[in-house]
């Protein structure tokens, strides 16, 4: 609109210029017809006038046109200024109204901004004080724990101490029973004139205290305990002469025991997994890539873990064809990797690094790592571990070659009791496997001895049952059936003995 106003003020502008020139002109020209009509004919002069001057009103006829059609284009220019102007102002309105509803509206923006930033404050503020109980929390579980500790450090004194006095008052239970014994037996010599009933087969050495047998047990084995200072002959089934045709002499260290009595066995020398049934009849062999070392039953008895010397990885076969079914990484390469299974924990011992590595299966039988207990924290320190033994009430049993010690820990590296020649200085003891029956009793094989050495749960001596004088030394042992299984590589052959002879 600013640009036709001003094309047409330009055109007003030379209007005016033009009707300025054209009154000058026709001044000159005034003075020309004077001039010239004194220098020439009148007549002519006024005819040329005449026709000059019509010539110039047709010029001005069409000046006047072209002017009023430019005022008309002028006056539509100026009705459409107007209307444009009028436009203008209302955008102007609307304009103002949207930027005061914009003003509004970063207002409320604004106000929620601070809000939310009141909010947001006193969430941090919330969390501080979660963060603060939690750490309280933590500071307060410690102390618990710590004094949770000295308690059943207290706790585990006065069972000592229990013990202790039980023990007394049993041995005094003992020489009363023997004395009454003794007494009824003279009365009836006299009164009936009969022989004296004679008494268990036992051989009778210097030895160390005899515990009492649990109290489950008291009434119904009290006749049957032997006295102070004795072992107690045992006898044993051979349950079985496993044969094996063009093969090497087995080396059998490990053995397993299911329900359906099936043994399953490692066959160093011929790299191997044997299962035999009752009787020992061979079900199936199941050839390895590597030298096996140690088996254990996992998964509800359907299959059967084997740790392989110097070899970080264990087989998993299944136990009613033998198939190997999973290759499971475990991070342990020892000559003597020991193995326990208990419900999903997995232990392996590592006679090289001196510890035990406590593991947790997954569903797809993969291992994680959840504790680690080493084994210098013994009582004394284990230098060659070979056997374990892992049991619900989470503690690991282990045997030392070298140390002849059988040592308890807790998951928690902790130490709990020394069983063995390092502490009770007595006649040769050399342990290898080592177990547990149904009420958390520890059973190890004397390989040395040809014996069984009975503890009780916290490692104090209960029986030592000596065998056959001609029996093979024994190396692993396991419990089934309320029977336990012994296996002794010698003779290639396994033998059995009730619990109840025990």
């Amino acid at each position: 609109m600013a640009k036709k106003l001003r094309s047409i003020e330009l055109l007003q502008s030379e209007i005016k210029a033009t009707n300025n020139k054209l009154s000058k002109r026709e001044s000159e020209n005034r003075e020309m017809r004077i001039k010239y009509a004194e220098k020439t004919n009148v007549a002519q002069l006024t005819e040329k006038f005449n026709g000059q001057e019509n010539e110039m009103a047709k010029k001005l006829d069409d000046k006047d046109r072209s002017i009023e059609l430019l005022q008309s284009e002028i006056k539509a220019k100026n009705s459409k200024l107007t209307k444009l102007e009028s436009e203008n102002r209302e955008m102007r309105v609307k304009y103002a109204e949207n930027t005061s509803e914009v003003a509004k509206l970063t207002d409320k923006i604004k106000d929620k901004e601070n809000e939310m930033a009141k909010k947001l404050d006193d969430k941090d503020r919330s969390i501080e004080l979660l963060h603060s109980e939690i750490k309280a929390a933590h500071n307060k579980l410690s102390k618990c724990e710590s004094e949770n500790l000295e308690m059943r450090i207290k706790y585990a004194e006065k069972t000592s101490e229990l013990e202790q006095q039980i023990k007394i008052q049993e041995e005094m239970i003992r020489q009363n029973i023997k004395i009454t014994k003794e007494l009824t037996d003279k009365n009836n010599f006299l009164e009936q004139q009969r022989l004296p009933q004679s008494s268990h087969t036992c051989i009778t050495v210097e030895e160390e205290n005899i515990s009492s047998i649990p109290r489950k047990k008291q009434k119904q084995s009290e006749s049957k305990k032997p006295k102070k200072g004795n072992l107690v002959m045992t006898k044993m089934e051979k349950v079985t002469s496993m044969e094996f045709h063009n093969e090497k002499s087995p080396k059998l260290l490990s053995l397993a025991v299911d329900e359906a009595d099936n043994m399953f066995t490692a066959d160093q020398a011929n790299k191997c997994i044997k299962c035999f049934d009752r009787n020992g009849e061979t079900k199936w062999v199941s050839p390895l890539d590597n030298t096996p070392y140690n088996v254990s039953l996992i998964n509800n008895e359907r299959y059967i873990a084997v740790t392989m010397v110097n070899s970080k990885s264990l087989d998993i076969l299944r136990t009613d064809d033998g198939i190997k079914v999973k290759d499971v990484e475990h991070g342990v390469a020892c000559p003597c990797p020991g193995l326990s299974v208990c419900d999903d924990t997995l232990v392996i011992c590592d006679c090289n690094t001196k510890n035990i590595y406590i593991h947790k299966i997954m569903p797809d039988y993969k291992l994680v790592r959840m504790h680690t207990i080493s084994l210098q924290q013994g009582k004394p320190p284990l230098t060659y571990p070979h056997y374990v033994h892992v049991i619900p009430s989470r503690k690991v049993l282990v045997s030392d070659y070298d140390t002849n010690t059988v040592q308890a820990f807790t998951f928690q590296d902790n130490h709990i009791f020394t069983y063995g020649m390092a502490v009770s200085g007595s006649e040769a003891f050399q342990p290898y496997g080592v177990c547990t029956d149904a009420e958390d009793n520890i059973l190890i094989a004397d390989h040395g001895g040809n014996k069984i050495i009975q503890l009780t749960p916290d490692g104090q001596l209960i029986k030592k049952h000596l065998f056959e004088e001609d029996s093979p030394a024994f190396y692993a042992l396991t419990v089934a059936k309320e029977r336990l299984y012994l296996i002794a590589t010698d003779e290639s052959c396994a033998f059995v003995a009730p619990l109840t002879a025990l």
